[in-house]
């Protein structure tokens, strides 16, 4: 086999070694590439989870709210007795009493079973049907949290439900909205603590650095920082999306965002609202400095390829060397000098004799480079990690120092005194004894050097620094000692935030009036707060690692075994529980429960927050006796009134029908005399006259007393009636009776209802007969009969004119016998036929209302069951 050349050998050996420190670069940038990926990830999932902490409190925060204000007496029991109507004073009640009980929840409802708003803090959404809704079909069955797109604010809002129930029996719903932008107020709360807490490299400074909510549609709840007015507009799609609304399920990782940027993030899965919560960087920006070192490595890469290239061109022209300047050359160096090269032109024994020395001189510029570019690369390095070297001469009692060690003591190589005593000088005082004492027990051999210690600058400042070492004997005497020192301030400040919002918490959890506790896979207690243990009469320390099922009797094991299973099914829930306390008393809890997945999404426990109800379920039971009661005692006097009405009736009809003959005789005898005293004087005419009209309205008085009783207790036949051919008859009779009158009729064709013929035909003749009395003073009278809209399933129908009109103040008194709101030398009448048609309608299950000014007409509307 051909041995290599010397050109050869040389070219081989420099792309060696730009293979070796290409391969040393990249293994660098790989591992330094993923450390930053998962510290840019970790502390976007602790930004991730703190956040999502702060929304699941938030909410359950509204949700106990609003169940606690369902369980209300006085919200129960207006709900049940007002079912299909509007309750004013349980709106006021919700608006005073409730409404100020959570500052976010900005309006409250209650909802009857059909869906219609009977109630409300706001008295303009009062009777608007949401029997369709998501939120009021949730809440019939138990306390539900829905998102709606469109609010009554116009903007998204959350809707919180829950059941209100009387005897028993859900009676209806009672709802409490939330804008979303109350959800976003909470994350800017701690959005300064995440910036300033952030490590350098991971999360500071970062501008693309985005927490958003995505909701079940996929679209941004709250605002981009890249795109305005992003609000319900813009949709998204993403990984983490898919995941939670597909699976339920947290991401951590790499993806592409709603804008199709690649980025790094963490992400958190609200079940219940199909909401994703998101906190991310773009990849871009996070990986800058990654791409700076794969710049420095390709410049570097470049210079060792040219200088390869050209050595090995110069050797491939300097072969041959003349004798006399290898000679020359040998001289030279023999006295000294490393920096003479031969040139070589040959590639003969002589040839290669000169590039050999050549080769040496060569060697020695080249690793001068190396050694420097060496140094650069460890005081770069050194620099990113916060980390220098340092080595002590213990017999001569030097110091060096690295110079990232100088920059992390703020200290100046030409001011420092580089002794052991100088670096003593940097050190705490709190903190010397301590150093003191582990350099004396490494020199003596008796462990390794390593010690966390505080360090004081020149200008004051603190910094906390970790510090390793070795020491070399010489036999058994310490000649020096070398290591390394690295800036932990940063890192000693996160870990002791994070102790701190650890403590914080645990305070918290104790000091809550709700009972919290946490059970491991198998059932066993792995903590429970001061206010658990208090209601079930234990110390802390005597449940920790008992079984739940020891804390109940057997029913109420065999009820816990199916929930735990119902929690490892990944199923939360409200609900509740008799517990056994330690004297044997039982006590009633409420509870909600949720089971615990670790990052696999395995099963690794339960949460349940706790709180008792003992008393509550008394009361309500009290509450339920009482109001039972209360209906009874309702029906028995409903009873005796229906009996009492009907002997009024009865009453009304006799004396009314036995006062017609007197009034006749009365009627009768005036006109005899009217027509035999024609001698009289003008008084005593006028007095007859008077009688006469007298008797004659109280004729019709009784008449319309007569039909009134008689409607009153008429059996009602219900079928279907065109009430638009009903309409027109009776307004053909109107004109029949007054021909010179100009009058038009405006009446709706196909207008048909289901009711009594006759009766709904005399509710049509009072109405258009009072329109034709009170329109007699107009040039023309304009009549109509028109259907405008629903209400409950029925339809709505209104007489209008162009009359007299009357006063709002009075209308209540329309439909009172007897009341009038016209003189009668006006308008005659009796003041009955209004009250004749309250009576029809009312029978027939609608109401009557009516609306009118002074002097520009009247309409009256009434409610009457569709035809079919």
């Amino acid at each position: 086999m051909k041995k290599l050349s010397l050109i050869h050998k040389a070219a081989l050996a420099s792309s060696f070694a730009l293979i070796v420190i290409v391969s040393a670069f990249l293994i660098t940038f790989l591992n330094y590439r993923r450390e930053l990926e998962g510290e840019i990830i970790s502390g976007l999932d602790v930004l991730m989870s703190g956040r999502a902490g702060l929304l699941s409190m938030y909410i359950e925060s509204i949700k106990g709210r609003v169940e606690g204000f369902s369980t209300d007496g006085f919200i129960t029991g207006r709900v049940a007795r007002n079912a299909g109507k509007e309750d004013p004073a349980l709106g006021e009640y919700l608006k005073k009493v409730k409404l100020p009980l959570h500052k976010d929840i900005y309006r409250l409802e209650a909802i009857d079973l059909s869906g219609r708003v009977i109630a409300s803090t706001n008295l303009s959404a009062a009777g608007r049907s949401v029997s369709g809704e998501p939120f009021f079909i949730n809440g019939k069955e138990g306390v539900s949290i829905t998102e709606r797109t469109a609010g009554y604010l116009g903007g998204p809002e959350v809707a919180v439900s829950a059941p209100v129930y009387s005897n028993g029996l859900v009676a209806g719903v009672l709802s409490g909205y939330v804008p979303l932008t109350q959800f976003a107020k909470i994350f800017l709360r701690e959005q300064a603590f995440w910036l300033e807490t952030a490590e350098p490299g991971t999360l500071a400074g970062r501008e693309t650095l985005e927490v958003i909510i995505i909701n079940r549609d996929r679209l941004l709840l709250t605002e981009s920082r890249f795109i305005k007015g992003a609000v319900l507009k813009v949709s998204a799609s993403t990984a983490p999306v898919r995941a939670c609304l597909e699976k339920g399920l947290k991401t951590i990782g790499v993806w592409d965002d709603y804008r199709g940027v690649e980025v790094l993030g963490a992400s958190a899965c609200f079940p219940d609202l199909g909401w994703t919560l998101v906190a991310k960087v773009d990849r871009n920006e996070a990986f800058e400095p990654v791409r700076e070192s794969i710049r420095y490595a390709a410049a570097t890469a470049g210079v060792t390829a040219l200088l390869i290239a050209l050595l090995i061109v110069y050797f491939r022209k300097t072969m041959i060397a003349q004798i006399m300047r290898l000679e020359k050359g040998a001289r030279e160096v023999s006295e000294g000098n490393y920096g003479v090269k031969i040139p070589v032109v040959s590639e003969d024994e002589i040839g290669r004799l000169s590039a050999y020395f050549n080769e040496m001189t060569r060697r020695i510029g080249e690793r001068t480079r190396e050694l420097a570019q060496s140094e650069a690369s460890l005081v770069n390095a050194q620099r990113i990690a916060r980390m220098g070297n340092w080595d002590w001469d213990i017999v001569n009692d030097t110091l060096h120092w690295s110079d990232e060690v100088y920059r992390i003591f703020g200290a100046a190589p030409r001011i420092f005194g580089a002794s052991y005593e100088a670096f003593l000088g940097y050190v705490h005082p709190e903190d010397r004894g301590a150093v003191q004492r582990a350099v004396d027990e490494s020199l003596n051999g008796l462990k390794p050097y390593s010690i966390d210690h505080r360090i004081v600058l020149p200008d004051k400042t603190e910094k906390t620094v970790h510090e390793e070492g070795e020491v070399v004997f010489d036999g058994e005497r310490p000649v020096r000692m070398s290591g390394t020192v690295q800036d932990t301030t940063e890192r000693v400040r996160i870990e002791e935030e994070r102790r701190r919002t650890e403590e914080r918490f645990r305070l918290l959890v104790e000091n809550l009036q709700e009972g919290v506790w946490l059970i491991d896979i198998d059932g066993f207690t792995t903590y429970v707060n001061p206010r658990m243990a208090e209601m079930l009469g234990y110390l802390v320390e005597e449940m920790m690692g008992k079984h739940l099922l020891g804390f109940m009797d057997e029913k109420g094991a065999a009820v816990a075994r199916m929930n735990i299973e119902r929690r490892k099914a990944g199923i939360s829930e409200r609900h509740e529980f008799e517990f056994m306390r330690k004297d044997g008393s039982f006590i009633i809890a409420s509870l909600g429960t949720s089971p615990i997945f670790d990052a696999s999404g395995r099963y690794i426990g339960a949460l349940a927050a706790v709180m008792e109800i003992t008393e509550q379920k008394r009361v309500e039971e009290e509450r339920k006796r009482l109001n039972i009661e209360l209906e009874r005692r309702v029906e028995e006097r409903t009873a005796e009134l229906k009996t009492a009405l009907g002997e009024i009736e009865a009453f009304s009809y006799t004396v009314a029908h036995d006062l017609r003959t007197p009034l006749r005789l009365i009627d009768g005898f005036s006109q005899v005399l009217m027509k035999k005293a024609r001698g009289l004087d003008e008084t005593s005419a006028d007095y007859l006259r008077r009688i006469q009209e007298a008797s004659t309205r109280m004729s019709m008085l009784i008449e319309d007393i007569l039909e009134l009783a008689h409607l009153s207790r008429a059996e009602i036949r219900e079928e279907d009636v065109d009430l638009s051919s009903v309409a027109g008859a009776v307004a053909e009779d109107l004109k029949k009776g007054d021909p010179m009158r100009k009058a038009e009729f405006a009446i709706e064709k196909g207008i048909e209802v289901r009711g009594d013929p006759v009766l709904l035909r005399a509710v049509l003749e009072n109405l258009m007969g009072n329109a034709w009395k009170f329109t007699a003073k107009k040039d023309k009278a304009v009549i109509e009969l028109a259907s405008s809209g629903e209400e409950d399933d029925r339809l709505i129908l209104c007489v209008r004119d162009n009359g007299a009109g009357f006063d709002m103040e009075y209308a209540g008194k329309l439909f009172t016998p007897f009341q009038r709101l016209h003189p009668v030398d006006e308008y005659p009448g009796t003041g009955v036929g209004l009250a004749t048609v309250y009576r029809v309608i009312t029978r027939h299950g609608g109401r009557v209302w009516a609306e009118g000014r002074p002097g520009e007409g009247a309409a009256f509307y009434f409610t009457l069951k569709r035809a079919g």
